[in-house]
Protein backbone atom coordinates (compact mmCIF):
# COMPACT_ATOMS: atom_id res chain seq x y z
CA UNK A 1 0.00 0.00 0.00
CA UNK A 2 3.07 2.50 0.81
CA UNK A 3 4.44 1.25 -2.11
CA UNK A 4 1.59 2.48 -4.57
CA UNK A 5 -0.21 5.45 -2.65
CA UNK A 6 3.12 6.50 -1.65
CA UNK A 7 5.94 6.45 -4.18
CA UNK A 8 4.65 9.73 -6.40
CA UNK A 9 3.80 11.85 -3.97
CA UNK A 10 6.72 13.90 -4.05
CA UNK A 11 4.22 17.45 -3.20
CA UNK A 12 4.77 16.96 0.76
CA UNK A 13 8.37 16.85 1.29
CA UNK A 14 8.10 15.06 4.43
CA UNK A 15 5.50 12.59 3.91
CA UNK A 16 7.70 11.62 1.08
CA UNK A 17 11.08 11.18 3.19
CA UNK A 18 8.64 8.80 5.07
CA UNK A 19 7.11 7.01 2.47
CA UNK A 20 10.83 6.27 1.41
CA UNK A 21 12.01 5.70 5.04
CA UNK A 22 8.94 2.64 5.15
CA UNK A 23 10.12 1.32 1.71
CA UNK A 24 13.71 1.51 2.80
CA UNK A 25 12.99 -0.39 6.27
CA UNK A 26 10.61 -3.09 4.57
CA UNK A 27 12.70 -3.91 1.26
CA UNK A 28 15.69 -4.69 3.84
CA UNK A 29 13.71 -6.71 5.67
CA UNK A 30 12.43 -8.23 2.90
CA UNK A 31 16.12 -9.32 1.69
CA UNK A 32 16.49 -10.37 5.39
CA UNK A 33 14.23 -12.83 5.19
CA UNK A 34 15.16 -13.81 1.78
CA UNK A 35 19.02 -14.51 3.75
CA UNK A 36 17.25 -16.61 6.80
CA UNK A 37 15.37 -18.47 4.18
CA UNK A 38 18.73 -19.88 2.48
CA UNK A 39 20.64 -19.95 5.89
CA UNK A 40 17.49 -22.31 6.87
CA UNK A 41 17.85 -24.51 3.71
CA UNK A 42 21.54 -24.95 3.94
CA UNK A 43 21.10 -25.75 7.54
CA UNK A 44 18.34 -28.57 7.10
CA UNK A 45 20.43 -30.07 4.59
CA UNK A 46 23.12 -30.15 7.56
CA UNK A 47 21.15 -30.91 10.09
CA UNK A 48 17.84 -32.87 8.27
CA UNK A 49 15.78 -33.50 12.25
CA UNK A 50 16.46 -30.15 13.41
CA UNK A 51 13.25 -27.58 14.19
CA UNK A 52 12.91 -24.11 13.27
CA UNK A 53 11.76 -23.30 16.15
CA UNK A 54 14.51 -23.47 18.39
CA UNK A 55 15.60 -20.42 16.15
CA UNK A 56 12.36 -18.24 14.97
CA UNK A 57 12.29 -15.66 17.58
CA UNK A 58 16.18 -15.34 17.04
CA UNK A 59 15.42 -15.03 13.35
CA UNK A 60 12.83 -12.54 14.28
CA UNK A 61 15.16 -9.90 16.04
CA UNK A 62 17.51 -10.35 13.12
CA UNK A 63 15.11 -10.10 9.93
CA UNK A 64 13.53 -7.01 11.66
CA UNK A 65 16.37 -5.39 13.78
CA UNK A 66 18.94 -5.45 11.26
CA UNK A 67 17.00 -3.52 8.35
CA UNK A 68 16.02 -0.95 11.16
CA UNK A 69 19.60 -0.46 12.72
CA UNK A 70 20.68 0.03 8.35
CA UNK A 71 17.95 2.22 7.92
CA UNK A 72 18.45 4.47 11.22
CA UNK A 73 22.28 4.53 10.42
CA UNK A 74 21.60 5.75 6.88
CA UNK A 75 18.94 8.35 8.18
CA UNK A 76 21.35 9.50 10.85
CA UNK A 77 24.45 9.43 8.77
CA UNK A 78 22.51 11.25 6.01
CA UNK A 79 20.79 14.06 7.78
CA UNK A 80 17.39 12.49 6.07
CA UNK A 81 18.76 13.90 2.39
CA UNK A 82 18.13 11.49 -0.13
CA UNK A 83 14.86 10.05 1.45
CA UNK A 84 12.79 11.38 -1.45
CA UNK A 85 13.45 12.58 -4.79
CA UNK A 86 12.18 15.40 -6.56
CA UNK A 87 10.64 12.85 -8.95
CA UNK A 88 10.31 9.67 -6.67
CA UNK A 89 9.57 9.09 -3.08
CA UNK A 90 12.54 6.81 -2.83
CA UNK A 91 16.35 6.37 -2.08
CA UNK A 92 18.43 9.25 -3.95
CA UNK A 93 21.28 7.67 -6.57
CA UNK A 94 22.68 11.25 -6.70
CA UNK A 95 24.05 11.23 -3.13
CA UNK A 96 24.74 7.35 -2.49
CA UNK A 97 21.87 6.81 -0.16
CA UNK A 98 20.38 3.83 -2.66
CA UNK A 99 23.88 2.08 -1.83
CA UNK A 100 22.26 1.60 2.06
CA UNK A 101 19.85 -0.60 -0.04
CA UNK A 102 22.09 -2.02 -2.52
CA UNK A 103 24.91 -2.96 -0.69
CA UNK A 104 23.36 -5.56 1.61
CA UNK A 105 20.78 -6.71 -1.01
CA UNK A 106 23.61 -7.35 -3.08
CA UNK A 107 25.30 -9.29 -0.19
CA UNK A 108 22.35 -11.60 0.95
CA UNK A 109 21.88 -12.38 -2.94
CA UNK A 110 25.16 -13.15 -3.46
CA UNK A 111 24.83 -15.81 -0.06
CA UNK A 112 21.60 -16.78 -1.72
CA UNK A 113 23.44 -17.85 -4.59
CA UNK A 114 25.70 -19.53 -3.27
CA UNK A 115 23.22 -21.43 -1.92
CA UNK A 116 21.37 -22.44 -4.13
CA UNK A 117 24.52 -23.59 -6.22
CA UNK A 118 25.26 -25.71 -2.78
CA UNK A 119 21.53 -27.40 -2.95
CA UNK A 120 22.07 -28.07 -6.30
CA UNK A 121 25.49 -29.84 -5.60
CA UNK A 122 24.36 -32.09 -3.15
CA UNK A 123 20.84 -32.95 -4.48
CA UNK A 124 23.22 -34.24 -7.56
CA UNK A 125 25.97 -35.96 -5.65
CA UNK A 126 22.88 -38.09 -3.62
CA UNK A 127 22.01 -38.65 -7.06
CA UNK A 128 25.30 -40.04 -7.90
CA UNK A 129 25.71 -41.63 -4.44
CA UNK A 130 22.63 -44.20 -4.73
CA UNK A 131 23.82 -44.85 -8.22
CA UNK A 132 26.66 -46.27 -7.42
CA UNK A 133 26.08 -47.59 -4.27
CA UNK A 134 23.15 -49.28 -6.49
CA UNK A 135 24.98 -50.51 -8.92
CA UNK A 136 28.37 -49.86 -7.84
CA UNK A 137 29.67 -48.03 -11.00
CA UNK A 138 29.13 -44.58 -11.31
CA UNK A 139 27.34 -43.32 -14.53
CA UNK A 140 27.37 -40.18 -16.24
CA UNK A 141 23.78 -38.25 -16.17
CA UNK A 142 21.90 -39.73 -18.81
CA UNK A 143 23.02 -43.27 -17.66
CA UNK A 144 22.08 -42.36 -14.48
CA UNK A 145 18.32 -41.16 -15.40
CA UNK A 146 17.45 -44.43 -17.16
CA UNK A 147 18.73 -46.43 -14.28
CA UNK A 148 16.43 -44.40 -11.44
CA UNK A 149 13.85 -46.24 -10.34
CA UNK A 150 9.65 -44.61 -11.27
CA UNK A 151 9.62 -43.48 -7.56
CA UNK A 152 13.73 -42.11 -7.32
CA UNK A 153 13.00 -40.23 -10.91
CA UNK A 154 9.31 -38.94 -9.05
CA UNK A 155 11.14 -37.50 -6.57
CA UNK A 156 14.25 -36.05 -8.51
CA UNK A 157 11.32 -34.18 -10.46
CA UNK A 158 10.29 -33.14 -7.47
CA UNK A 159 13.36 -31.88 -5.76
CA UNK A 160 14.13 -29.87 -9.01
CA UNK A 161 10.75 -27.86 -8.98
CA UNK A 162 11.17 -27.19 -5.77
CA UNK A 163 14.73 -26.04 -6.64
CA UNK A 164 13.47 -24.49 -9.23
CA UNK A 165 11.03 -22.21 -6.91
CA UNK A 166 13.93 -21.36 -4.56
CA UNK A 167 15.83 -20.01 -7.10
CA UNK A 168 12.98 -17.68 -7.93
CA UNK A 169 12.35 -17.05 -4.58
CA UNK A 170 15.48 -16.24 -3.25
CA UNK A 171 16.56 -13.43 -5.60
CA UNK A 172 17.15 -14.00 -9.14
CA UNK A 173 14.34 -11.46 -10.15
CA UNK A 174 15.88 -8.66 -7.78
CA UNK A 175 19.72 -9.45 -9.20
CA UNK A 176 18.35 -8.80 -12.86
CA UNK A 177 16.31 -5.97 -11.65
CA UNK A 178 19.44 -3.96 -9.97
CA UNK A 179 21.47 -4.68 -12.98
CA UNK A 180 19.14 -3.26 -15.72
CA UNK A 181 18.46 -0.30 -13.06
CA UNK A 182 22.41 0.27 -12.71
CA UNK A 183 22.64 -0.55 -16.96
CA UNK A 184 20.44 1.60 -18.38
Amino acid sequence: ITLIAGLDATANVAACAIVAFVLHYFFMASFCWMGLEAANIGHFLIMKNDTILTRIRYQHVLAYGLPGFIVIVTLISTGGVGYGTQQYCWLSTENGVIWALVAPASLILTFNMIIIVWVLRIITAEAVQRETQTHGVRHNVTKLRVCLTEEERKNAKRNMRRLLMLTVLLGPTWLLGFLSSFLG
